[in-house]
């Protein structure tokens, strides 16, 4: 397609969509090793928080701190001295946003001992008053998995090293974690309050489910084996006046409830996620669904009806309440009016009502699989393993009820390179493995009945094979561990990196299938593709951006189908665009095939003189309401009509980017997959990608810009001004079905700093 050229004025590109509320909602499911299935401990933990800010997975080497380094927390300014070098260990923190804090959250070190952190409690107003958490100079979640886990070899190390901490330094925030050693020493522990602190084993036979509410309710603390705490924590309860009791007329009734005396217990929010795990692994129990005003917390540690699968886990972990009165599992995804304070842009929101627990009313409900899911682990403990691997985890990142988890082991070196990219908060990059699989399961949860559906449930197939191939997997590892240490590593390196190249490669096929579905057949039951639909499937030396993807001539054949395009056409030198979308072989990059057709070459990688660097940028419109009934509520008047004017900061007249007169129309860019468009007679959804860059192809935001447009053409557009690195004025959107108003838009959008390397070429 060629793209007439126009010189445009910009004031703000948006580029991320999916904002959401910010909620703090994380889940546990701890089970003890003879409540699994294959007699492996497992601990569990999705994370619900700001869902639009990325995860990034990756492993510390050994000594990366180092012994007499001061490490300092930005949040409450607590600091630590490393009293040796730091143990090698993998982490899965967040994206950097007030400084250098990490919330590492979840790993496992050298010595085989796993934890994790950061499910956050709360404490009551009676304790807060006594106790207070110190909110300068106290621990808290941001560095809790990166000491203990760098510190500590082994659980009981870990817990002295958390109450010594805690009792000298204080606490900053209200926190459950969870860890398990070399010797399968699974346990929990939790503050409570601001210097005060208990933790408990789990009995083998027995699981805990967590939510935000502290949960260790009675303990023995001349029981070591079994309980750990501080010396005074039930006589400081008593002596305050705050002790709460069992219940009269059970064992417990002159027992202090140590969760229910220090904690702020069964909020809307945990009460129906800790129900729906007892429903789920202990019906017979019948444990009922707690109010707000129930003194007593659910049970600490129960034993399960069944032996409990990691898959069993893993399901729980996108639960919607399935099976129950409650059931939302159909409830589609819908934007709410408001817009977040200073960003242009919309909520994201859940709106389907459920019972309340008395029944006399209905409220929103918060199940465990929420959009603002952002991440979910599960750790299992194999005896079998050598402390020096420790455990077998599986990791998924986006919302889990649309994405997959994919198998690790403690011995990495290493992680793919899609999720170690560094993403600035609140943006969108398509390099990111967050993005690739959030942005599928964004499309899929539009409609879950007919899209929602038939995506959890090829996952969860792929999920089984994946899981029925590590008996097989772990064997081997353990043979070349003993045989190699290192030669182990680097196998279950390049295994772990080419499986999550190919479920990046599966993401995108699926959401290149969805989109056109959702063009083509909207209200139709969506069918997932196959497996031997192709991708590409290709190995990196030491970065994406360097080194040769060797490819033999089927798979070029393969390539060609899933680009559309005839083998033939895949001529010396041409300029392929790996698709889907956007995956893009993990990260956008064009190859040229070598003279023989049998090597994709990343020369455009590799060749500094004919690279440009450019940043990808995706425009999101969500219509609706007024705005949407300005064209009728029709797709198709949409297709015709949309424009979108842009202006930069001291410019007098918007011009237009999108629309009958502008750089392209939106049928046009959707006809060449450049730009999509979904939704119904209620709303649609405008996406569209460009790039930009300068005249030497350097990435660039501000004075002296091009615009790149889809299909790769340049356009010497933007040369006055700066353009803005978020929306906060208005961005106008004009046109409708029956004229133009020029009216303030907000966006499902913000920048997306997304710096992508491209060829100065066209693009196919």
């Amino acid at each position: 397609m060629k793209v007439k050229r126009h010189r445009i004025l910009v004031l703000a590109i948006c580029a991320l969509f999916l904002f959401n509320d910010v909620s703090f909602a994380c889940t546990s499911l701890i089970v003890g090793k003879d409540a699994s299935e294959t007699g492996y401990a497992m601990f569990s933990r999705t994370e619900d928080s700001v869902s639009y800010n990325a995860k990034r997975f990756f492993v510390y080497p050994a000594g990366y701190y180092k012994q007499g380094e001061t490490i300092v927390d930005p949040s409450y300014g607590w600091s630590w001295t490393w009293t040796h070098d730091s143990y090698r260990m993998t982490a899965t923190p967040d994206m950097p946003v007030n400084g250098p804090n990490k919330y590492d959250q979840a790993g496992v070190n050298e010595h085989g001992f796993l934890m994790s952190t950061t499910n956050t409690t709360t404490i009551n107003d009676k304790v807060k008053a006594v106790d207070p958490l110190l909110r300068e100079g106290g621990f808290a979640e941001s560095l809790m998995n990166t000491v203990i886990l760098g510190e500590a070899a082994n659980s009981a190390e870990a817990i002295e090293l958390f109450g010594q901490i805690a009792e000298n330094d204080g606490m900053s925030e209200m926190c459950f974690w969870m860890m398990c050693d070399a010797e399968g020493e699974l346990w929990i522990a939790e503050n409570c309050g601001g210097h005060r602190w208990v933790a408990a084993r789990v009995p083998d036979d027995s699981i805990t489910i967590v939510a935000n509410d502290n949960v260790i309710d009675y303990v023995d603390l001349t029981d070591t084996a079994n309980y750990r705490g501080s010396d005074d924590l039930i006589q400081f309860a008593v002596d305050n006046g705050f002790a709460v009791y069992g219940p009269a007329g059970t064992e417990y009734e002159d027992q202090v409830n140590i969760a229910a005396s220090y904690g702020k217990l069964n909020s809307t929010g945990s009460s129906y996620r800790r129900w729906i795990g007892y429903h789920m692994f202990v019906p017979s129990m019948n444990i009922a669904l707690k109010a707000a005003d129930d003194p007593i917390p659910y049970p600490t540690f129960v034993k399960p009806d069944k032996k409990i699968s990691a898959l069993d886990v893993m399901e729980f972990q996108r639960s919607r309440f399935e099976g129950t009165i409650y059931d939302i599992s159909e409830s589609p995804q819908v934007f709410d009016t408001r817009q977040v304070p200073d960003v242009n842009m919309l909520r994201e929101t859940e709106t389907a009502q459920i019972p309340s627990p008395d029944g006399n009313s209905m409220i929103t409900a918060r199940p465990i699989g929420h959009y603002t899911q952002k991440e979910a682990h599960t750790y299992e403990w194999l005896p079998e393993l050598p402390p020096e691997i420790g455990a077998r985890w599986w990791f998924i990142v986006g919302q889990p009820e649309h994405s997959v988890n994919l198998p690790f082991y403690g011995n990495i070196t290493d992680t793919h390179p899609a999720y170690q990219k560094e993403v600035p908060y609140r943006a969108y990059d398509p390099e990111s493995a967050f993005w690739i699989f959030r942005e599928l399961s964004y499309l899929a949860r539009s409609n879950r009945k007919q899209y929602g559906k038939p995506v959890h449930e090829y996952w969860h197939n792929y999920e089984k094979k994946l899981y029925d191939e590590q008996a097989a997997i772990t064997k081997e590892l353990i043979a070349k561990h003993n045989a190699n240490p290192e030669e182990a590593a680097q196998w279950i390196t390049d295994y772990t990196m080419a499986t999550a190249q190919a479920a990046m490669n599966r993401a995108g096929v699926i959401r290149k299938a969805l989109l056109k579905h959702i063009e083509t057949s909207p209200g139709e039951l969506f069918v997932v593709p196959d497996d031997s639909v192709a991708f590409m499937d290709a190995t990196y030396d030491i970065h994406p951006t360097a080194g040769t993807a060797n490819i033999d001539n089927e798979k070029l054949e393969e390539i060609a189908v899933a680009l559309d395009l005839n083998a033939s056409d895949l001529q010396p030198a041409s300029l392929v665009l790996p698709d889907p979308y956007p995956l893009q072989e993990y990260t956008p990059i064009l190859y040229t095939t070598e003279e023989n057709g049998s090597n994709i070459t990343l020369d455009g990688a590799l060749n500094e003189t004919d690279k440009i660097s450019v940043m990808k940028v995706r425009y999101t419109f969500e219509l609706q309401g007024s705005d949407y009934a300005s064209y009728g509520n029709s797709l198709d008047t949409v297709k015709k009509n949309f424009h979108v004017d842009v202006t930069l900061p001291g410019a007098s007249q918007a011009v237009q980017l999108i629309g009958p007169s502008g750089l392209t129309t939106l049928e046009d860019a959707i006809a060449n997959g450049q730009a999509y468009l979904i939704g119904d007679s209620n709303r649609a959804t405008v996406m569209f990608d460009y790039y930009i860059a300068d005249a030497e192809g350097e990435a660039v935001v501000g004075e002296n810009s091009l615009l790149i447009v889809p299909d790769g053409s340049e356009d010497n557009a933007l040369t006055t001004g700066t353009l803005q690195a978020a929306a906060t004025g208005p961005v106008h959107h004009s046109g409708g079905g029956g004229g133009c108003n020029s009216a303030p838009f907000s966006l499902l959008a913000l920048l997306g700093l997304a710096f992508i390397p491209a060829l100065r070429k066209r693009m196919r």
